[in-house]
């Protein structure tokens, strides 16, 4: 019998979504196949899930502690891996009852690690004066429950163990990988109307109107193209053709056929988006935009970043007149990632920790 080891994400495949992309695949690259672990995960219920693999799913509807004190005391696990999102525990970003939950985790487990995919959420309707404080007091309470605090961005992690000086020896950072399986550098096809690609969704932070811009530029200098735009939510630009929520093997060839990846944040390029991964991982010409996350020299030349709003549209431009250019600009992201959110790479890193 191996270690017991209990993931806890309120996302889980079937269910769409980044963190239940990353889950699945974490299991598989990190914990693998090995004999080593025996795996809980703790979710919430999902319409048609199936079994995932050797991995036994548990299901409860009402987090609160009495029902998650009841798995943990059944698994009596050897190790916890919370993942934490604000609005993925609470629709409006203030989970207040997680870290009564976290806490009971670390009773129950010798090595706790809270996973922080983000630390603060901008969806709640509350006033940010408010709202901060309410998700810094989560946070620094999560952190200070867990045995070791994985952060994927690493000025937030800077950031955490300045203002709690007591987690600091305790994290690592650890950025997203791929979340598409199989992910590998793909061609583009090359000659004819050039192919656009952006990975929408209703997260707040995503900034299409900087697409508009782009798009507004290549119009004005006579450039074809098609922007196709993957995800969930609706492109406010009849330029636009949505394709909606798509199979994984759908939006992989996608990626492989797109000449340019357009992904502008308010919030910047940083190493929590699995979108800015994925592509990077296929060999595509990314531009997005530098913001308060992004660690302009960790990504070096892998894309390319617009500091101010104005050079976005000008970015795109540069890549869209030149095909040599895209095709370079691919080379550097596929190389930086391979050296930089691989999953060799990442498996080592948490290996480390569990």
């Amino acid at each position: 019998m191996g270690r017991r080891l209990l993931v806890v994400s309120k996302e889980f495949p079937p269910e769409p979504g980044g963190v239940a992309d990353y889950c699945a695949l974490w299991l598989d690259e990190v914990i693998g196949e090995t004999e080593d672990w025996d795996v809980t995960i703790l979710t919430q219920p999902w319409v048609g899930r199936k079994p995932f693999g050797g991995v036994d799913t548990v299901e409860i509807e009402r987090w609160t502690p009495s029902s998650v004190r009841r798995v943990l005391r059944s698994v009596r696990p050897d190790s916890v891996v919370f993942h934490y999102v604000p609005h993925m525990y609470q629709k409006q970003g203030v989970p207040v009852m997680i870290p009564v939950l976290v806490l009971l985790m670390r009773w129950h487990t010798s090595n706790l690690v809270v996973l922080f995919h983000e630390m603060a959420s901008n969806q709640a309707r509350l006033k940010p004066r408010l709202l901060l404080p309410i998700q810094g007091a989560i946070v620094a309470l999560l952190s200070s429950s867990a045995h070791r605090t994985v952060v994927t961005i690493a000025s937030r992690a800077r950031s955490l163990g300045s203002r709690i000086p007591w987690v600091r020896k305790k994290i690592s950072v650890i950025p997203i990988s791929p979340t598409l399986r199989g992910i590998r550098r793909g061609t583009p096809t090359g000659g004819g109307v050039l192919r656009l690609l952006h990975f929408g969704s209703s997260h707040p932070s995503r900034d299409f109107s900087l697409i508009v811009d782009a798009l507004d530029r290549l119009d004005s200098i006579g450039v074809a193209y098609e922007l196709r735009v993957v995800g969930t939510a609706a492109a406010p630009d009849s330029r636009a053709t949505l394709l909606g929520y798509c199979a994984e093997n759908v939006v992989t060839q996608e990626l492989f056929d797109a000449d340019i990846v357009l992904l502008p944040f308010t919030d910047g390029a940083s190493g929590r988006r699995s979108t800015i991964a994925n592509s990077l991982a296929a060999g595509r010409a990314v531009v997005s935009t530098a913001g308060a996350d992004t660690d302009v020299e960790w990504y070096g030349n892998s894309l390319l970043l617009a500091h101010e709003r104005n050079q976005f549209p000008d970015l795109v431009e540069s890549l869209a007149v030149d095909e040599a250019a895209r095709k370079a600009q691919g080379e550097n992201a596929y190389r930086w990632a391979v050296q930089n959110v691989s999953w060799a790479r990442t498996a080592e890193q948490w290996k480390a920790i569990l």
